[in-house]
């Protein structure tokens, strides 16, 4: 299970980064956006395996999500 957090630890500065350059967002509101959605919760969730995918994957499927608004 460690390995998991080590990997999401990896991979989340791009996909917050992706996220930031798409809506403008500063750092701690594209984390605040993403942690607390849908997708965020299961970024965390070690049962989903999304911390298996990239992040642009990851980072996409959150943009999408939030234009559906």
């Amino acid at each position: 299970m460690e390995k998991h957090g080590t990997v999401r630890g990896l991979i989340l500065p791009d996909i917050i980064k992706y996220i930031m350059d798409e809506f403008s967002w500063s750092e701690a509101e594209a984390l605040d956006y993403f942690y607390t959605s849908e997708l965020g919760k299961a970024f965390s969730d070690n049962e989903t395996g999304l911390y298996g995918m990239s992040p642009l994957y990851i980072a996409n499927l959150f943009i999408n999500s939030m234009k559906d608004k």
